[in-house]
């Protein structure tokens, strides 16, 4: 089956994993395993604010709700990318 998916490689990431299983024919289990066992990050969701790079934010040395501000997104979404990096996002108060 991974073979199905691979020729959909490009598309990992990039857009859902529920449009490359269609477009594949496979479930998007197996769309999440290929991408996962290629250390793919998946494509951002509908409701996502795309063109954010989380990694470059000062996640866990600023306040969460100036991140927010300045993003124009929930402190909800930034506490999240904190927790996907393993980031305590109260850390900052240490800084501050």
């Amino acid at each position: 089956m991974s073979s199905r998916v691979s020729e959909h490689d490009g598309l990992l990431g990039t857009v859902p994993d529920g449009e490359v299983a269609r477009l594949a024919g496979v479930s998007v289990a197996v769309v999440q395993r290929r991408r996962a066992r290629l250390g793919i990050r998946p494509a951002p969701g509908p409701h996502s604010k795309k063109g954010i790079d989380w990694d470059s934010q000062p996640l866990g040395h600023e306040n969460p709700r100036a991140i927010a501000g300045r993003l124009d997104v929930t402190v909800a979404a930034v506490y999240a990318a904190c927790y996907s990096r393993g980031i305590n996002p109260t850390a900052w108060r240490c800084f501050a």
